[in-house]
C-alpha cells in the first residue's frame, strides 16, 4: 500500500494564497493518527483523497474523494514526457492553468520548483489534466 502523503495548513494559511504556501510540519503521533484513519478509509471504499483535521485527540476526515492513486514520493504524474519546462511554485496556481493551456495536448512534463507538496492544489490541476510532473528540489 502507498503511504499517504499529509500536507497540514495553520489557519493563516488556510485563508491566504493557498497554492503559494509551504507545507507544515505535522507532529508524529498527528501523522500516525492521520495514516490509521485512512487506512480504514481506504479499506472501505478504495483509493481516495481526504481533507482532514485533527481536534487534539484524533482526526476528522472532513471530506474526500475516490480517485486513482496518481501521486507517490516526488512524483506527482508518472509518464514519459519528450521533454520537460520548470514552474516556480511561487507563481501559484493562475501561473500554473496558464502553463498548463500552453502545454495542452503536447508530450511536455512539468518539473515543480520550490516548497510544495503532492497534495497540494498546484498538484490537484496536473492531475486532472494527467500533466507528467514531479518536484524537484529549489537548487536543483
Amino acid at each position: 500500500m502507498v503511504e499517504p502523503s499529509l500536507r497540514a495548513l495553520s489557519a493563516s494559511e488556510r485563508n491566504s494564497c493557498w497554492a503559494k504556501q509551504a507545507p507544515t510540519d505535522i507532529p508524529d503521533a498527528v501523522t500516525e493518527s492521520v495514516k490509521q484513519a485512512h487506512s480504514v478509509l481506504i479499506s472501505k471504499i478504495g483509493s481516495a483523497r481526504a481533507e482532514w483535521a485533527f481536534d487534539g485527540a484524533e482526526p476528522w476526515i472532513l471530506q474526500m474523494q475516490p480517485e486513482d492513486a496518481l501521486s507517490e514520493g516526488m512524483t506527482i504524474v508518472a509518464g514519459n514526457p519528450e521533454r520537460e519546462v520548470d514552474f516556480d511554485v511561487a507563481e501559484g496556481l493562475n501561473g500554473l492553468r496558464e502553463l498548463v493551456n500552453l502545454l495542452a495536448d503536447k508530450s511536455v512534463g512539468i518539473r515543480l520548483k520550490g516548497s510544495i507538496g503532492v497534495t497540494s492544489h498546484i498538484a490537484d490541476v496536473l492531475r486532472r489534466y494527467r500533466i507528467p510532473s514531479r518536484i524537484v528540489r529549489s537548487d536543483a
